[in-house]
C-alpha cells in the first residue's frame, strides 16, 4: 500500500450538534420521540453525549451514557449505542457541507424497531454569530404533532436571513394530515433567529394570524444548530416531535442538474396516501450524474428490517435548484453538496442528502466507494451476496490487462488476487483500474458488516474495504452495461435478442440475465459453468414484476453452461403497458432492484 486519503475515526473528531426524530413501531401507538444535543468524538472510536430526549408521554430524559463509533474507509459510520434510550444503533454516512462534515443516518440496521432520521453538524469554533446565517434558504420540516404519527405535518418553503437576526415574514407552505391533504400557505410575521458563538441558538416562528392551532404548519421557538459555514442548519422544538432542516440556496438560474457524484442519504416517512405503506425509514447512498439518480436504500420498516432497495430515476431541477411533483418537493443547495426534501398530498417525509467525502490513494489502491454490483452498478453500500458478480475500481490494481479464458475462473489472473475475508475469489477480468470477480457461495450472507475485500497485485496488498453481506443483491445486466435502460434479454424459445427492434410480447417467455441472486441447490463452484440441464436453482424465493404486474417465473437459477451468471425466465403478464419499455422489478427475501427495462410491443 502507498499513500491514501480515506475516512477514518478521526474524520469526525470533535463536537457535533444533532437531532433525531422517529417512531417506535413495536408499540401499539407507534410511540414517537425526538432527541437533540451534543455528541463529542475522541477520534479513536469513543463518544460522549449530552442530550435530551422528549419521550412519548411528554416527559424528558437526559442522555449522558457514552458509546463507541466507527467510520469506515468508504465514509459510512455507526454509533453504538445510538442516541436514544432504546439503544438502537445509528448507521449512516459522513457527508460534507462546504466547510466541515455532516452526519446523516438512521437506526436502519439496529435490532430495534425505531424508524427515524438522524442528522448532525459540527460545533463552530467560537466564531459563529447571527451573520453566519445570511442569505436565501430553502426549509423543509416534518412533525408528529402531539406525538401521534397520524397527525403528521410537512412543510417546504423559502426564507431570507438578514445576518442580524431577522427572517422576515416567511410564507410557510405545507400539509397537516389531521385537516386534509390540500396544501396551505401561512405567513409567519416577524420570524427571528439568534446564533451564538458555537453555532447554536434559536429560531422563532410566530403563529399565523387567524389560523386554529390544530391547522398551524409551523410555529413557536425552535432550538437551532447551524453548520460552521452557514450553508445548512437543523432545528426543532424542545417540547415538540419535529425536525426542521434548511439549506442555503444555490446562486444563479441554471441549476437544472446541480448534483454530481455520491451522496449519503437519510429519510423518515409516513405514507398516509390511499393504500400507502405507512411508516418507513432508511439510510443509503445515491449516485447522481446529469440528472439521473441511481439510489440505494438500506431500509427499515415494520415488516422488513435491513432490506436493500436499489432503483433509478430522473432527478432534474428547475433553474433555481428546486424540483417538485404531486408527492414531493426538493431543494439542492450548499454549493451542490446538500439536498433537502419533504412530502405532499398525504405522503409525509423528510429527506437529507449530504455529498460524500472524496477518497484517493496511490500504489495498489482499492476505491472503497467503488465496489459495485457488476450488472446494476448499485451504489457502494449495497450488500455483497454469495455468487454475485462484482466490479471493483481503483488504481494500480494490476500491472497488465487479462481476462479469464478457461472455466472455472481462476483465483489468480495476471498475477492479481482479490480476497474476501482472506480467501482468494474467482477472477474474470483484471486491469490497473478495473476488476471483475465472483463472490464465492461460501461468503457470509447474514446481513452484517462482515465482508472485507482486498486486492493483491504481484504480492503487494491494497487497502481493505468493509462491506455488508446479504442473502441476495439482484441486478439485471443491460445493453448499456451500466444497469440502466433495456436489459440484455433473450426470447427464451428462439434465443433472439429482445430490444426496441424486436420487443417482447404479452404471453411470451423471456430470459433475464442477472447477478446477485444468492446460493443455489447445487455444489457448483462460483465462477464455474452452470449445469447444462438447468438444475442449479435458487435457494431463496423471488418475485418479478413488469410494469408493476407480477410475472410468472418459469425458471430461476444459474444460467446453463455460462459462468458467473443467473438466469430468470418469466412470462410477460397481461396488463402491462405496451408500446414502450417497462420497468423490471426483482424482489427477494432481503433486497429489490428496479432499474432495468424491457421493450414490449402493442
Amino acid at each position: 500500500m502507498a499513500g491514501q486519503s480515506l475516512p477514518s475515526n478521526s474524520t469526525i473528531q470533535g463536537s457535533y450538534y444533532f437531532r433525531q426524530m422517529g417512531a417506535d413501531t413495536s408499540t401499539a401507538t407507534n410511540a414517537v420521540m425526538s432527541t437533540s444535543g451534543m455528541l463529542t468524538f475522541d477520534g479513536n472510536g469513543n463518544y460522549s453525549i449530552s442530550a435530551t430526549r422528549l419521550n412519548p408521554d411528554g416527559t424528558t430524559t437526559s442522555l449522558t451514557t457514552p458509546g463507541t463509533y466507527a467510520v469506515l474507509s468508504n465514509g459510512t459510520f455507526y454509533l453504538n449505542p445510538g442516541v436514544d434510550t432504546d439503544g438502537d444503533d445509528i448507521y449512516g454516512g459522513v457527508g460534507s457541507s462546504q466547510s466541515g462534515q455532516i452526519l446523516v443516518g438512521s437506526s436502519t440496521d439496529s435490532s430495534g424497531p425505531t424508524l427515524d432520521l438522524f442528522v448532525a453538524v459540527p460545533v463552530a469554533n467560537n466564531n459563529a454569530s447571527n451573520a453566519t446565517l445570511n442569505g436565501n434558504y430553502y426549509v423543509a420540516s416534518m412533525e408528529y404533532r402531539g406525538g401521534t404519527t397520524n397527525s403528521s405535518i410537512n412543510t417546504f418553503f423559502s426564507l431570507t436571513a438578514n445576518g442580524s437576526g431577522s427572517l422576515g415574514n416567511p410564507a410557510i407552505a405545507g400539509t397537516v394530515a389531521s385537516v386534509g391533504t390540500t396544501s396551505a400557505t401561512q405567513t409567519s410575521s416577524g420570524a427571528t433567529y439568534s446564533v451564538g458563538t458555537a453555532g447554536n441558538g434559536t429560531m422563532t416562528f410566530p403563529a399565523p394570524s387567524g389560523v386554529a392551532a390544530a391547522s398551524q404548519l409551523l410555529s413557536g421557538s425552535k432550538t437551532l444548530y447551524v453548520s460552521p459555514d452557514g450553508s445548512f442548519f437543523i432545528a426543532g422544538g424542545a417540547s415538540s416531535y419535529d425536525f426542521i432542516v434548511g439549506v442555503k440556496a444555490l446562486s444563479g438560474s441554471g441549476n437544472t442538474t446541480p448534483l454530481s457524484g455520491l451522496f449519503f442519504t437519510g429519510i423518515v416517512e409516513n405514507d398516509l396516501t390511499s393504500g400507502g405503506a405507512g411508516l418507513y425509514s432508511s439510510q443509503g447512498v445515491d449516485n447522481e450524474s446529469g440528472g439521473l439518480e441511481v439510489a440505494y436504500e438500506r431500509a427499515t420498516d415494520p415488516v422488513d428490517f435491513s432490506y436493500d432497495s436499489t432503483y433509478s430515476d430522473q432527478f432534474t431541477f428547475s433553474g433555481n435548484g428546486t424540483t417538485s411533483s404531486t408527492y414531493y418537493q426538493y431543494a439542492a443547495g450548499a454549493g451542490g453538496n446538500i439536498v433537502i426534501g419533504s412530502g405532499a398530498s398525504g405522503f409525509y417525509f423528510l429527506n437529507v442528502y449530504a455529498k460524500s467525502i472524496p477518497v484517493s490513494g496511490s500504489g495498489v489502491f482499492l476505491n472503497p466507494q467503488a465496489i459495485v454490483n457488476a450488472a446494476s452498478s448499485s451504489p457502494f453500500e449495497q450488500s455483497v451476496s454469495p455468487g454475485e458478480f462484482i466490479a471493483i475500481y481503483g488504481s494500480g490494481m494490476a500491472s497488465q490487462t487479462a481476462q479469464a479464458t478457461v472455466l472455472p475462473f481462476p483465483t489468480t489472473l495476471g498475477n492479481v488476487q482479490v480476497t474476501i475475508n482472506g480467501t482468494a475469489i474467482p477472477l474474470y477480468y483484471v486491469s490497473p483500474g478495473f476488476i471483475e470477480a465472483v463472490v464465492p457461495y461460501t461468503s457470509p450472507a447474514d446481513g452484517n458488516l462482515d465482508v472485507t475485500i482486498q486486492v493483491i497485485n504481484n504480492g503487494t496488498k491494497s487497502n481493505t474495504a468493509q462491506w455488508y453481506s446479504g442473502n441476495t443483491s439482484p441486478g439485471v445486466f443491460t445493453i448499456t452495461e451500466n444497469g440502466q435502460g433495456d436489459g440484455s434479454i433473450l426470447d427464451a424459445a428462439t434465443f433472439a435478442k429482445i430490444n426496441s427492434s424486436n420487443p417482447a410480447k404479452v404471453g411470451e417467455q423471456v430470459a433475464l440475465y442477472v447477478t446477485g441472486m444468492g446460493t443455489v441447490n447445487s455444489t457448483v463452484a462460483a465462477g464455474a459453468a452452470g449445469p447444462p440441464n438447468a438444475s442449479a436453482t435458487l435457494v431463496n424465493p423471488i418475485a418479478v414484476y413488469i410494469d408493476g404486474v407480477q410475472a410468472t417465473v418459469n425458471y430461476q437459477g444459474l444460467a446453463p453452461t455460462l459462468a458467473g451468471l443467473y438466469q430468470i425466465n418469466v412470462t410477460i403478464p397481461t396488463g402491462v403497458t405496451t408500446g414502450q419499455s417497462d420497468d423490471i422489478d426483482i424482489e427477494t427475501i432481503d433486497s429489490s432492484n428496479d432499474q432495468a427495462t424491457i421493450p414490449i410491443s402493442n
